[in-house]
């Protein structure tokens, strides 16, 4: 029975998954990932599954910007499907909040998200059944 480990990982949901699978492709294979219950039984698998881009903070918006490449080459990285679909992501703010959408979005380009801001005529072309 081994009795030392090169890392340990607590907790088995997307992030502590993510964190053995990339120390095991980098070539640290004598590690373990703890979980109380089963994978995926924390927040993870109360997750709504969506993958967005759209934070205010640059260092989790990098993060985000760089999983999408994960769910994109899913099949060829891992060996199976993600089960991600493409699907649209609108941020609705208020006219007191549009600075702080403005800067959030300037950081989101800066990182390589095509995004943009929408003027309220724009996003009921975008979604139909949206009251603006």
């Amino acid at each position: 029975m081994t009795t030392t480990t090169e890392a340990v990982i607590i907790g088995g949901g997307v992030m502590g998954c993510s964190i053995l699978f990339n120390l095991a492709a980098r070539g640290l294979t004598n590690s373990i990932l703890l979980e109380r219950e089963s994978l995926g039984s924390g927040s993870t698998g109360r997750s709504s599954g969506a993958v967005r881009m759209h934070y205010s903070n640059e260092v989790t918006t990098r993060m985000a910007w760089e999983s999408l490449k994960v769910f994109k080459e899913f099949d060829e990285l891992v060996g199976g499907p993600s089960g991600y679909v493409r699907a649209g992501y609108l941020l609705i703010a208020g006219a007191h909040d549009r600075a702080a959408l403005e800067e959030n979005v300037a950081m989101q380009r800066r990182v390589g998200i095509p995004t943009e801001v929408f003027s309220a005529e724009q996003a009921r072309h975008i979604a139909p059944a949206l009251a603006v």
